[in-house]
């Protein structure tokens, strides 16, 4: 007996279900369940295949997932679905929450203080600009 999607072949006439995190890829008749790769998971046991982590998440760069975790503060998949890990934003640009699939730069006139993986923009102090959207730092204003 053939068996199908979602579970493998344990001896002629019986068949087994795949743990969660696994799946037979698509395939009826599988000798054996494959462990989901890094930025994808199987929530369910028996999974034919297994589904990408949405923008914002990720598995950790772990294989045999059953979930998938938000990217934390600070960090993103800058709009990646199937991440396997988060990326953490740049100098000038920021998260303020955990599962933002964007990174966001600071507005003009303020900065991350040359700080990556910020979760705020910091307002230029008196005497300093920051004149572009997406700055590191604060530059002293000239006189």
């Amino acid at each position: 007996t053939a068996c199908n999607a979602g579970s493998y072949s344990v001896s002629k006439k019986l068949c087994a279900v795949c743990k969660a995190g696994h799946s037979t890829e698509g395939k009826s008749g599988a000798a054996e369940c494959e462990p989901c790769a890094a930025g994808q998971f199987a929530g369910d046991k028996g999974s034919a295949s297994c589904s990408s982590c949405a923008a914002g998440t990720s598995t950790n760069n772990k294989t045999a997932a059953t979930a998938c975790s938000a990217c934390a503060a600070g960090q993103s998949t800058n709009n990646q679905t199937g991440a396997a890990d988060c990326s953490v934003c740049g100098a000038g640009s920021i998260t303020p929450e955990e599962g933002m699939a964007v990174c966001t730069l600071c507005e003009a006139g303020s900065s991350t203080e040359n700080t990556a993986g910020a979760t705020s923009c910091t307002l230029c102090s008196p005497g300093s600009h920051a004149p572009n959207n997406g700055s590191a730092s604060c530059e002293g204003c000239i006189v």
